[in-house]
């Protein structure tokens, strides 16, 4: 399963970054397979290897197709957190007012579900390797909705005691090639082979290659979202442009493959999106997560426009996809995040912190002091707030006027921002990372000024294919389509207000369900 790095980033840059993606039109039974199995998962991520491992441990013979030449997906650049629970029910009721509040469409038998096996992500771990050192990190990214307490994030620590994406996953890919499970890499799966409506096989391309695979009891979609796609985008997301923070190889294939087959499309506007920036000469982008308080966000005008500590990381899009449709454009993206001297003392402005593709596949980190990022231009500098103004495009008269209202607010006797509330010191009602420090806000009054020019960034979309409770793909009239299933953030459960850490306990649930419902198909012949 080894590959260079060097042949590793030429391949995903093949795959993110041509735009010529195949139609995905289903292809007929072959009058000879090149290889026969009982379960073929497309996507070797979190997802994908829960559904191969859980299809294997309940008697049938997997394959697991990677498009990309490593495996791992979001799974392995992301924080590696996962959801756990002891309480269900009041879970359900959680989730339920996150989905109310968000208008979002909610399947009770999928929350059902969910909230019955998130009581079981810790002990499925723990089966697949007994030593893992499974610890309890955080609470919900929304502590001020009712009966959040009851969940909790929990991480498979390494050998540094330290979490992470790289840890869960290299439990995943343990468990994999512990069962001997075959792995293709670098193989993508090109079409769905469908007979009468019913689901056959894959055609593949290997070593160069079209193969037809025979799937006798049926197919697992586990290739992840769209965020590589930007025609997806475009059609399913207000904002532009949008970066990405995840897995170059999320081109929205399996979107693809599914609608080809007949399913039925939902939660395509669902993203986890924060706002992050540009890294020249890479391929995925850096969020913007930082713990200052020495800092503002003003729009194309030079003017606030939210209380920067009430944005939730994964909403970040949902703060600045706002169209001005006097002026035809959408005037916070890109929008800047402002900083002083002071803030530049008080370390990085955007840390690399325990996700993404940039940190864990390219290997960049942000740097303590800054000075690395200016070099690069990624964080304009000015000696005063005229000339900031003029390096960034805004007006230098609304900023000079904006960060003048912020610190004469900071200083003033309410110690309290006059236009959004938000406090020089106290918890704000929100939330990790952001609320874990006393202190909020600080004033901008030590030159020099600094900017950095802020996009959403997606780490992973939430659209694809409807399914059941047994993981099973579901046409628009919700009929299942048979022999097919799909798991992770592919048609995931969740819309576009996101509870994090939801995913990766999405990939372990339904992969492993889908996993079991495909091997109790009959085999086909």
């Amino acid at each position: 399963m080894n590959t260079s790095r060097r042949s590793f980033f030429k391949a995903a840059a093949a795959v993110a970054g041509i735009g010529i993606m195949p139609k995905f039109a289903n292809a007929s039974v072959p009058q000879k397979w090149d290889a026969e199995y009982d379960v073929v998962v497309i996507g070797f991520g979190g997802a994908g290897a829960n559904a191969a491992v859980s299809a294997h441990d309940n008697g049938s013979k997997v394959l697991i197709l990677e498009k990309l030449p490593e495996p791992g997906g979001n799974t392995s650049v992301s924080s590696g957190n996962f959801l756990w629970c002891k309480d269900p029910q009041k879970v359900r009721a959680y989730f339920t007012r996150l989905f109310d509040l968000s208008h979002c469409e909610l399947d009770q038998d999928l929350l059902h579900t969910y909230t019955d096996k998130m009581q079981e992500t810790v002990d499925w771990l723990k089966k697949l390797e007994p030593e893992a050192n499974i610890r309890v990190v955080n609470r919900s990214s929304f502590p001020h909705i009712p009966d959040n307490e009851a969940m909790y994030c929990c991480t498979v620590m390494g050998e540094k005691g330290s979490g992470g994406g790289p840890n869960l996953f290299g439990l995943y890919r343990r468990a994999v090639e512990k069962r001997n499970i075959p792995v293709w890499l670098g193989s993508p799966a090109l079409q769905l082979i469908i007979d009468d409506g019913v689901v056959k096989g894959v055609v593949v391309q290997k070593d160069g290659k079209k193969l037809n695979v025979r799937a006798a009891q049926g197919v697992v979609l586990s290739c992840g979202g769209y965020e590589y796609d930007e025609e997806s985008k475009r059609n399913f997301n207000l904002g532009d442009p949008i970066l990405t923070l995840g897995c170059p190889g999320n081109t929205g294939d399996g979107l693809r493959m599914a609608e080809a087959a007949g399913a039925g499309i939902w939660h395509t506007s669902g993203l986890s999106c924060p706002l992050g920036t540009k890294v020249p000469g890479h391929t995925a982008s850096q969020a913007f997560n930082t713990k200052q308080t020495g800092y503002i966000l003003v729009d194309q005008n030079g003017k606030r426009f939210i209380n920067e500590k009430q944005i939730e990381h994964h909403a970040g899009i949902l703060a600045v996809n706002y169209f001005d449709s006097y002026e035809m454009k959408y005037p916070r993206i890109p929008c800047y995040a402002i900083f002083d001297a002071n803030s530049k003392e008080d370390g990085a402005f955007a840390p690399s912190y325990g996700s993404g593709w940039l940190r864990h596949r390219e290997k960049w980190n942000w740097s303590r002091s800054n000075d690395k990022e200016i070099e690069a231009g990624i964080v304009k500098v000015g000696q005063n707030i005229q000339e900031l103004a003029e390096k960034i495009g805004v007006d230098a008269k609304n900023l000079q006027a904006t960060i003048g209202q912020w610190n004469s607010d900071l200083k003033g006797p309410e110690k309290k921002d006059s236009l959004f509330g938000r406090t020089l010191e106290g918890h704000v009602g929100q939330v990790w990372p952001h609320g874990a420090s006393k202190k909020q806000s600080s004033p901008l009054d030590k030159p020099p000024y600094y900017a950095i020019e802020l996009f959403p960034a997606i780490l992973n979309t939430q659209g694809g294919p409807r399914h059941n409770s047994k993981s099973q793909v579901l046409n628009p009239f919700g009929q299942p389509i048979p022999r097919l299933y799909v798991a992770g953030e592919l048609g995931s459960f969740w819309g576009f207000i996101y509870q994090g850490c939801g995913n990766n306990a999405e990939a372990l649930i339904f992969g492993r369900i889908a996993g079991e419902e495909a091997s109790k198909e009959k085999r086909w012949s």
